[in-house]
Formats: C-alpha cells, sequence, structure tokens
C-alpha cells in the first residue's frame, strides 16, 4: 500500500502548458464572437463549447487542491465535451442535429420536472413551466426536428473512436462522484486514491487540448462556418 504521506507528480509545470493552451483556445472564442458567419448558430455553438471547456478546466484545477470527486466530474465533463465538439466539427448535418437538442433534450427536461412535481404536491400548478413546454414543441415542430429523444454522448463517442474510453471512464468516474458503499464507508483521498489524482488532471487536461486543437483545425480550414 503507498505511504498516505507520499505526494503525486508535481504537476506545476503541466499546469504552465494547460494555461497556455487553454489561453489560445479562449482566443479562438474571442474571434468567433467577433466573425460574421454565413451560418448565425453554428459559431455561438462553438463559443459555447469553448467556454464550457475553459469553465471545466478551472473544475479541474480546483478539484486537483481539494477534491477527487470533484476532479473526476471535471474529468469527464472534459471527455464529454471533446466526444460532443469533435462529432460537431464532422459535418453540418452532425452540428445541426445537436443543435437541435437543446429542443429535444429541454422538452424532457421541463416535462420530467413537471411529472416530478405534481408527484410530490398533487396540488402545485405550473403555468409558467406549461407555456415553456409549449413554447418548445412549437420550437420542435416550426424547426421540422423529428428526432424523440436527445443524442446520446455513448453513441456519438462510438462514431468517434472514443467509445471505449467513454465506456471505462464513464464508469470509474461514477463510482467516485456518486453515493456508493465504498465512497461512503472507505473512500479517504490518501494512499493510492492520492496518485489518481494527476491521472485524472492529466486526462482531462488531455482531452481539453484534443478539442481545442480540432477546433484549430476547424477554424483554419473552414473559419466559422460547419463543414459541409
Amino acid at each position: 500500500m503507498a505511504d498516505a504521506d507520499e505526494k503525486g507528480p508535481d504537476l506545476n509545470v503541466d499546469m504552465e502548458v494547460a494555461d497556455k493552451a487553454f489561453g489560445e483556445l479562449r482566443d479562438h472564442g474571442t474571434w468567433l464572437i467577433e466573425s460574421e458567419p454565413t451560418h448565425s448558430w453554428f459559431a455561438p455553438l462553438l463559443v459555447r463549447l469553448i467556454q464550457s471547456t475553459l469553465r471545466e478546466y478551472q473544475h479541474l484545477k480546483i478539484g486537483h487542491a481539494k477534491s477527487i470527486p470533484f476532479l473526476s466530474w471535471a474529468c469527464r465533463n472534459m471527455l464529454e465535451l471533446n466526444i460532443i465538439t469533435q462529432h460537431v466539427l464532422k459535418s453540418e448535418d452532425d452540428a445541426k442535429d445537436f443543435a437541435d437538442d437543446r429542443f429535444t433534450d429541454g422538452l424532457e427536461v421541463f416535462q420530467s420536472f413537471k411529472t416530478w412535481s405534481e408527484f410530490s404536491d398533487p396540488e402545485f400548478t405550473t403555468p409558467a413551466l406549461d407555456q415553456t413546454i409549449a413554447w418548445i414543441r412549437e420550437q420542435i415542430t416550426n424547426g421540422a426536428v423529428t428526432r424523440k429523444s436527445y443524442l446520446k454522448l455513448r453513441d456519438l463517442a462510438k462514431g468517434i473512436k472514443l467509445g471505449e474510453e467513454y465506456q471505462h471512464l464513464n464508469k470509474v468516474t461514477s463510482k467516485l462522484i456518486h453515493p456508493t458503499a465504498w465512497s461512503l464507508l472507505s473512500m479517504r483521498e490518501e494512499g493510492e486514491l492520492l496518485f489518481l489524482k494527476p491521472i485524472f488532471f492529466h486526462a482531462g487536461v488531455r482531452h481539453g487540448i484534443e478539442l481545442s486543437h480540432r477546433i484549430h483545425q476547424h477554424v483554419k480550414e473552414f473559419g466559422p462556418e460547419p463543414r459541409p
């Protein structure tokens, strides 16, 4: 068993390199915000992915300093953002499908909340929520969105050859993030578990840098427009 007082690798250099890489990603976001694309919906989609990635990078650093569950959660989020980014960069149709998911996904969120609210309190009324659901349905009809369910991350991951990594990372991070017998009764941020910290941090940074590279290559070739 590893010594509980033993420290993992020094990450200072890695963080300096990562800070530079994510700074360049921030610059791409600024350029996209200032661009005037033909497809007005695509650049904002990339900007939101960039903003989310920069947020998760901060979460990685916070998690590394303070909490392994928080760190593993941020690492998985980075993988999922990498998967989504690579998917939307594949083609205009793929990007549009994901953009349309804000309606199919949002409808499921608000319908589920309404169902739960009515179950919790049968007397509870939700007129504002009903209006939101009606508005989303109208957007789905007007946008000719035919899919009944949002895109699944596991399916997107398979399409860009990250299926196995998503499967394995999703399982191990779920064990650390959610309340389980082991996480509640046995998990301590010491010993062998302490050495998972740099692994999660490096993996999260790797996925963030990979999606940053993909966006850089896309912008270099297609500017703020989707791949035809």
